[in-house]
C-alpha cells in the first residue's frame, strides 16, 4: 500500500537507559519491570503495579516458563522460584525479581514471559436458545440440568450463599469448592498463595471475596444458578451442576494476573478428575497483552489442559465499536508506512500501553512523532528503533522537547512464535498543543498489527493525511478469544432496554442483531474467531448485594434475607451462557473435546437473518451463528449411545419438524423390538414387531394425514423396557 511520505521537520535525540538485553528470553514486559526496577522509573507504574508481589521482604514477579528439559524444574527452584502449575512445556511461577534475567539465561529455560494485565468483560436469553426445552425435557426423553457436571468460574465477585447457588429445593449448597486467591491464608495443595474453603459451611461464612464487584455472582448465576423464589425465571442453565469458584488475585476488577488464572484453571480440572467428573470452566476476561494468533504461554498451556471431559469457554471481548486496533499489509515497497496516534483516555495523565506484531521473518522500525494539532503537520520526529530476524532485544526510552513524561519501547523477536514484536508504554503529562503517536516501517513484505490497551487509549487519527484511524477488526482478546481449543463467544441482542425504579434505559441495540460491543475476529493467525454467540444484552441473573452499583431487576427473600437479581451486558454474559450449555452436553456426553463441542455449533448454531449463512465457513462477528441449546444436545445424544449397551440415555425421543411430522431419534441401538401407535381410544394406528434400530438412527412416525388428536406412541425392548411417548397432532 503507497501511502503519502510526510516530510521531516526536525529529528530529537532518543536516549537509551539501557543496553540490548543480549538473546530474548524475557518478555519486553518483564524487561520494562527490570528496566523499571533499576532506574526507579515511575513510568506505567498505574497500569502494572499489580503484577509484581512481596512476600518476606523479597520482591516477585509472576510469570510462565518455556522450558526444554525436565530438570528446569529443579533449576528454577534453585534459584528461589516457586513453581506453581505444570503443563509438558510449560510452567508458571513466581520468579525473585533480581533472579529472573539469571533464570532466563538457563539453557533448559526457552522463554519466561511474565504476567499481564486482565480485564473483566436470563429470561429472554433461554428462550432466544432453545434452553428452556432442554431443561424442561420438551421434546426429549427427560430434562437435563447438568446434573452430574462441574461448572468452574474464575472471576471476582462473588456472594457465596446467594439461594442461586443452592439446588432446586434450597437443602444444598452446590458450591463445592473456593479458592480465593485474594486472602492470605490456607492455600490449596501445590499453591502458596490464597485461602482455599472446602465446606459448605466455612464457604458460607467467608460470605464474599469482594464486596465492592458482583460480576462474579452475575457469571455464575447465568452458567449454573437453580433459585425460583418466587416463581421468576432468571435461574441458569446448568441448574443441577457442581460449582468452583477461583476469585482471581487481583484487588480492583480491572487488572489481574494471567499466571494465576491458569492456576485455577488447573485447580478447578483437578478437582474435577477427583471426583471423576467432567467440568467446564468460565472465563469472562481478556487482556490486550499478546499476539492474538494463539501462541502465547497462556493460550499454549490452555490447549495441553483441555481434553476429553475438560473445555473451557472465554469472552472474546468488548472492544466492538472502538479504535483501539491498527493494522498495515506490507509488499516490501520503499514508503509503506503504518501511521497513527494514541487517543488517549485521561487528557491530564495521558497513560498507554501498545502492542505491536509483525509477521514472521519481518523487521520492524518505528519511529515515534508529535503533530501540532493546529497545523496537523508532524512537527517532530524521534531517532528510529529497528528490531530485526535474528536479532536482540532491546529497551529504549524516548523524550519529547516541552512534554513531560517519556515513551518506553521495548522489543524482542519472540521465541513462541518467532515473530518481531514491539511494546510501546507511554507516560506523559498533558500537553494541549500537540497529538504524540508513531509511524512503523518495514523492508519485508507482511502484515503488522497494532493493538492499543482500549482502557487507558486507542487510536485516532485526528483528520491528520496519511494517519490511520484505527478499527475494531482483530481485537478478539487474549485469555479467552485467541486460543485454539477454547470456546471463544461474541454476544447478540435479546433485550434492548432495562427498567429500574420505573425508568426506561433504551441501549439502542436492535433485538437479534448482534451486539454493538461485542469484538470481532479473525486471530491474528487468519483463524475463525468467535465460534459461536450468545445472548449478551441486559441479562438479568443473580448480583451480590453487597454492589450496589448494579441496575437490580428482582428482590427476593429467603431465610429472612434478601437476595438480588439485577441487569449486566456483555460478553462477560454471552460466554457463562455457552458455559452452562456445555455443561448441558457433557452430561449427555462426558467425553465431549473442545473439538467436538465446536464441530457441534457448527451444524447446529442458528442462522437467520441477522446472522445470515455463515455455517459453511463462519464469520468473524457470527462465529457459525447462533447458539442453540436444544439442537446441540441432540446431536451430543445421537453421538453418545454407542457405548457396549450402557449409556446415559435408553430411550427413544420425539421431535416434530417444520412440517409436522413426528419422528423417533433413538439413543442406543435395539434389536428386536416392538414399536405401536395407538390413538386416545385404544385404536392401533401403526404396529411393528422385529424392529431394529440404530443409535442415532431417526426414524419417520407420523406424516401429514393422520387426525388431530393426541396419540400414544410405545416401544417395548425383549428384555420387557418399555417407554411411552405422548403425541399431540393438531
Amino acid at each position: 500500500m503507497e501511502m503519502k511520505k510526510l516530510p521531516l521537520l526536525f529529528l530529537l535525540t532518543a536516549f537509551a537507559l539501557t543496553p540490548a538485553w543480549g538473546q530474548s528470553k524475557m518478555s519486553p514486559l518483564l524487561r520494562q519491570t527490570l528496566r523499571k526496577a533499576e532506574t526507579k522509573s515511575s513510568v506505567q507504574d498505574s497500569v502494572f503495579s499489580a503484577v509484581k508481589k512481596v512476600k518476606a521482604g523479597k520482591t516477585y514477579i509472576s510469570a510462565f516458563v518455556k522450558f526444554n528439559d525436565e530438570a528446569a524444574i529443579d533449576s528454577l527452584t534453585a534459584h528461589g522460584a516457586v513453581v506453581r502449575t505444570r503443563t509438558a512445556s510449560f510452567a508458571t511461577a513466581y520468579l525473585p525479581l533480581d533472579e529472573a534475567e539469571r533464570i532466563s539465561e538457563l539453557r533448559c529455560v526457552d522463554y519466561v514471559e511474565m504476567g499481564s494485565p486482565v480485564t473483566v468483560q436470563m429470561d429472554e436469553a433461554k428462550k432466544a436458545s432453545n434452553a428452556n426445552d432442554v431443561l424442561n425435557g420438551i421434546g426429549l426423553p427427560q430434562a437435563f440440568d447438568g446434573e452430574g457436571v462441574i461448572v468452574g468460574v474464575i472471576d471476582n465477585g462473588f456472594e457465596f450463599g446467594h439461594p442461586d447457588f443452592y439446588d432446586k429445593e434450597k437443602s444444598e449448597l452446590r458450591i463445592r469448592r473456593v479458592w480465593n486467591q485474594n486472602l492470605e491464608g490456607n492455600p490449596p495443595a501445590g499453591y502458596e498463595y490464597g485461602t482455599e474453603y472446602t465446606t459448605a459451611d466455612g464457604i458460607l461464612a467467608a460470605k464474599i471475596d469482594d464486596a465492592s464487584v458482583g460480576h462474579g455472582t452475575h457469571v455464575t448465576g447465568i452458567a449454573a444458578g437453580a433459585d425460583d423464589t418466587g416463581g421468576h425465571d432468571y435461574a441458569g442453565l446448568a441448574q443441577g451442576s457442581d460449582i468452583v469458584l477461583v476469585a482471581m488475585n487481583e484487588g480492583n476488577m480491572l487488572l489481574g494476573d494471567n499466571t494465576t488464572i491458569l492456576d485455577g484453571i488447573n485447580y478447578i480440572f483437578d478437582y474435577a478428575d477427583e471426583q471423576g467428573k467432567p467440568c467446564v470452566i468460565n472465563m469472562s476476561l481478556g487482556s490486550f497483552v499478546g499476539p492474538r494468533d494463539g501462541t502465547s504461554s497462556f493460550d499454549q498451556m490452555c490447549d495441553e489442559l483441555q481434553g476429553p471431559g475438560r473445555l473451557i469457554v472465554g469472552a472474546l471481548g468488548n472492544d466492538g465499536g472502538t479504535t483501539c486496533h491498527t493494522s498495515m499489509t506490507f509488499d516490501a515497497e520503499e514508503g509503506d508506512t503504518l501511521r497513527t496516534l494514541f487517543k488517549f483516555t485521561y487528557s491530564y495523565l495521558m497513560t498507554s500501553y501498545t502492542e505491536i506484531w509483525g509477521d514472521e521473518g519481518m523487521d520492524l522500525t518505528i519511529v515515534p512523532v508529535t503533530v501540532d494539532r493546529m497545523t496537523g503537520k508532524v512537527d517532530a520526529r524521534l531517532n528510529p528503533f529497528t528490531i530485526a530476524p535474528g536479532g536482540t532485544g532491546s529497551e529504549t526510552e524516548y523524550a519529547f522537547d516541552g512534554i513531560d513524561g517519556s515513551l518506553v519501547v521495548s522489543s524482542e523477536i519472540n521465541p513462541l512464535n518467532g515473530k518481531p514484536h514491539l511494546s510501546l508504554a507511554a507516560s506523559f503529562m498533558n500537553d494541549d498543543r500537540r497529538y504524540i503517536g508513531f509511524m512503523v516501517t518495514s523492508t519485508a513484505a507482511g502484515t503488522v498489527h497494532a493493538w492499543a490497551d482500549n482502557v487507558y487509549s486507542s487510536f485516532d487519527n485526528y483528520d491528520v493525511d496519511g494517519f490511520a484511524a484505527g478499527d475494531d477488526t482483530y481485537t478478539a482478546g487474549e485469555i479467552g478469544g485467541t486460543g485454539e481449543r477454547i470456546i471463544s463467544v461474541g454476544a447478540y441482542v435479546t433485550r434492548d432496554h432495562y427498567e429500574e425504579y420505573g425508568i426506561y434505559h433504551p441501549s439502542g441495540e436492535k433485538l437479534g442483531a448482534i451486539a454493538s460491543f461485542t469484538s470481532k475476529g479473525p486471530t491474528a493467525d487468519g483463524r475463525l474467531k468467535p465460534d459461536v454467540c450468545a445472548p449478551g444484552t441486559y441479562i438479568v441473573s443473580s448480583i451480590s448485594r453487597y454492589a450496589t452499583t448494579t441496575p437490580r431487576a428482582q428482590k427476593v427473600t429467603w431465610n429472612g434475607e434478601s437476595y438480588y437479581y439485577g441487569f449486566m451486558q456483555g460478553t462477560s454474559m454471552a460466554t457463562p451462557f455457552v458455559t452452562g450449555a456445555m455443561a448441558l452436553w457433557l452430561q449427555v456426553c462426558p467425553d465431549l473435546t473442545p473439538e467436538k463441542a465446536k464441530e457441534i455449533m457448527r451444524t447446529t448454531a442458528i442462522n437467520d437473518n441477522f446472522t445470515g449463512d455463515v455455517r459453511a465457513d463462519g464469520d468473524y462477528a457470527w462465529g457459525y451463528g447462533k447458539l442453540d441449546v436444544l439442537a446441540g444436545i441432540k446431536e451430543c445424544i445421537k453421538s453418545s449411545g454407542i457405548d457396549g449397551g450402557e449409556t446415559l440415555i435408553d430411550v427413544p425421543f420425539v421431535v416434530r419438524d417444520e412440517a409436522g411430522a413426528v419422528s423417533l431419534l433413538f439413543a442406543r441401538d435395539l434389536t428386536d423390538a416392538a414399536l405401536t401407535v395407538t390413538s386416545v381410544d385404544g385404536k392401533v394406528v401403526k404396529a411393528d414387531t422385529g424392529r431394529n434400530f440404530a443409535a442415532g438412527e431417526e426414524v419417520r412416525l407420523m406424516a401429514d394425514g393422520y387426525a388431530p388428536g393426541i396419540y400414544l406412541v410405545t416401544i417395548l425392548s425383549p428384555d420387557g423396557g418399555r417407554h411411552t411417548e405422548k403425541i399431540i397432532i393438531d
